[in-house]
């Protein structure tokens, strides 16, 4: 039973959302509990997202993953847990969204871009674009906001930085949508292959560089994953569910080592 009400709410991809968040903690050396409000308020957003995805995929019969996990529950059941968490998740944000305007505007676009992506996930490449853009990008910017730290223009290390992020979203969503067999897989395997390996490399010399001109050593680990992508997707053969759940967990360790770092560097300070 607990099982089931977990794989409902999707704590696994958590990280997404997070990871985002905490890179610009531990690379400002800013402290997490003035920011902690933000980051659970991604938490409870990212499962009114995946609740709220599920509840449209659902309708879909090819969706049979989807519909096999949410067998237990009705449509408007997960709907209720939907609108619940966003507005514990909208609750967080009161406090940024008062004291910064930006930090309005980027949550005003993140909700936009889900929905718009809740909607249209039949459009590929657009979509991978807005789901990492607002689980990546924008995330990373409220902190950075929200710390007071958008006053001046970014270095070149974090824009080249940011760019990793932002082509490694797009590359770990569009191998999410392939073995799913969403959108994109109405490319031929080939293109497919193409779109990712392109991606994991744009990311991962976008990340030499930045670890180079931040002098961060902690940035080369964006660079973990998409190195394993690169190898799983070495053919143009069909992936099996287990890259993505391999992707999850590696992702979850990320994060773990992020937190690990962050409440170290709190404590010594």
């Amino acid at each position: 039973m607990t099982s089931r009400r977990l794989d409902l709410i999707r704590l696994d991809y958590a990280f997404a959302v997070l990871i985002p968040c905490l890179l610009p903690i531990f690379i400002n050396n800013l402290k997490i509990i003035p920011h902690l409000d933000i980051l659970i308020g991604f938490l409870f957003l990212s499962i009114t997202g995946s609740t709220l995805n599920d509840a449209l995929d659902r309708r879909n019969p090819r969706e049979k993953e989807t519909i096999e996990r949410t067998k237990d529950f009705q449509w408007k059941e997960l709907a209720a847990l939907s609108i619940v968490s966003g507005c514990l998740g909208i609750f967080l944000f009161i406090r940024t969204i008062t004291e910064n305007l930006i930090n309005a505007i980027f949550f005003a676009l993140i909700i936009g871009f889900v929905i718009f992506y809740c909607l249209k996930k039949e459009i590929p490449i657009l979509n991978q674009f807005l789901l990492a853009t607002s689980h990546i990008i924008f995330p990373y910017l409220m902190i950075k906001a929200d710390a007071g730290l958008l006053n001046s223009f970014p270095t070149v290390g974090e824009i080249f930085f940011l760019l990793a992020l932002l082509i490694f979203g797009i590359c770990g969503e569009t191998v999410h949508e392939i073995i799913d067999s969403d959108a994109i897989s109405s490319y031929s395997l080939k293109n497919q292959q193409k779109i990712v390996l392109i991606t994991a490399v744009i990311s991962i010399v976008c990340s030499l560089v930045a670890g180079l001109l931040l002098n961060e050593p902690v940035v080369y680990a964006v660079m973990v994953i998409p190195i394993g992508v690169i190898y799983a997707f070495r053919k143009p053969t069909k992936s099996s569910p287990g890259v993505k759940d391999i992707g999850i967990i590696m992702g979850n360790l990320v994060m773990l080592l992020l937190l690990v770092l962050i409440i170290q560097k709190n404590y010594q300070e």
